[in-house]
């Protein structure tokens, strides 16, 4: 159980590095201020569906797609990673009351 505490752990830090990316991406190329940056960066990866803080030139609209895809993966695998940790500690409790 502790390397599946491990991989959530991981997939987390990835979540948090992706939105820190993005929010990079926004302030520095895209000129956003930094709370419009994160908050772009969030509505982006959790696809809430707002519009843009600010219009996106091409560059920042190819951005979007790839942090998107990628943002959006990487939330699904680690909800996924969450699922599977709570499922396998399910499993060992419902096998200890049985043994017992």
């Amino acid at each position: 159980m502790r390397s599946n505490t491990g991989r959530l752990q991981r997939a987390l830090a990835l979540l948090l590095l992706v939105v820190v990316t993005g929010s990079a991406w926004y302030a520095l190329v895209e000129g956003f201020s930094p709370l419009d940056a994160v908050y772009m960066a969030v509505i982006t990866v959790t696809t809430v569906g707002y519009r843009e803080v600010e219009p996106l030139d091409t560059s920042g609209q190819l951005f979007t797609i790839v942090f998107l895809l990628v943002g959006v993966g990487l939330a699904f695998y680690t909800r996924s990673e969450e699922h599977t940790s709570e499922l396998q500690s399910l499993a060992y409790l419902v096998c200890r009351l049985l043994l017992e």
